[in-house]
C-alpha cells in the first residue's frame, strides 16, 4: 500500500490543536466558527479530521 504524503495526512482535533499551540476545546470552537479553511475539515461520521497541508498553508498565509 502507498504511504501517504505530508500533504494528505490527516491530524486528529488533538493533533491539530497541538501544532497551533491552543487547546482542544479552542481548537473545536475554531473549527465550529469556521475559522478554519472548510477545505481542510474532513468529517467521518461524528470524528473530525484536518489536512495537514491544508493547515499549514494556512498557518503561512496568515503569518505572511
Amino acid at each position: 500500500m502507498k504511504e501517504l504524503s505530508e500533504h494528505h495526512e490527516l491530524w486528529t482535533v488533538a493533533e491539530f490543536a497541538t501544532y497551533l499551540r491552543v487547546t482542544v476545546g479552542a481548537a473545536r470552537a475554531m473549527i465550529r466558527r469556521s475559522q478554519v479553511p472548510t477545505k481542510a475539515v474532513v468529517r467521518i461520521g461524528r470524528r473530525i479530521r484536518l489536512k495537514s497541508g491544508e493547515i499549514r498553508r494556512w498557518v503561512d498565509q496568515r503569518a505572511a
